[in-house]
């Protein structure tokens, strides 16, 4: 468990013996799973409950906050816990994943201008997934009606990442663009 979520081992075993409560790290457990398998307001609860405030799974419980919120199409609240992830820089994934889901949250609220600066600063350093970096990047500059900054993107995912599942949708904002320039 240490080693997949990147937090000390120090945390209560997930057994819970028989008449005892469930912790509060097992109800967040389970809580990431409901919003993984896209059950989010069975999820946000359990994510957002006490006694994780003061834990190492505390940021963690802020980003899974933020996405249930975001799947949940409260994007203003979504926002505001993202935003607030993202100022504390965390650690490993979440510094890439906070970052990529408040520019979908950013996007989807109408504010793509905010999501393209945080989107542009996070593909100029060293990410897990470039392409999905770009991919958001390019979405972002869409949104912004920066065609050619988009194109770039997409064209970066298209010929640095040709196996990846991005290179196809890259693929097609590239024809879907180049064809609105033909009209």
């Amino acid at each position: 468990l240490a080693q997949y979520w990147l937090v000390p081992a120090v945390l209560p075993s997930a057994s819970t013996p028989r008449g005892r409560s469930e912790t509060p790290v097992m109800r967040f457990a389970r809580g990431a799973k409901l919003i993984a398998s896209g059950d989010f307001a069975a999820g946000l609860p359990l994510v957002n409950g006490d006694g994780l405030a003061e834990s190492p799974l505390a940021p963690y419980a802020q980003y899974y906050t933020g996405v249930a919120l975001a799947g949940l199409s409260r994007l203003a609240e979504a926002d505001a816990v993202l935003t607030q992830l993202v100022s504390r820089k965390p650690d490993g994934y979440l510094a890439e994943g906070a970052v990529l889901r408040l520019g979908d949250v950013l996007v989807g609220k109408g504010d793509a201008g905010r999501a393209e600066d945080l989107l542009e600063d996070l593909s100029t350093g060293k990410v897990i997934a470039p392409e999905i970096v770009f991919l958001a990047l390019g979405r972002a500059e869409e949104a912004v009606s920066h065609r050619d900054r988009a194109l770039a993107a997409y064209r970066r995912i298209y010929y640095d990442y040709p196996m990846s599942t991005e290179a196809a949708d890259a693929q097609s904002a590239i024809e879907r663009l180049q064809t609105d320039d033909l009209i």
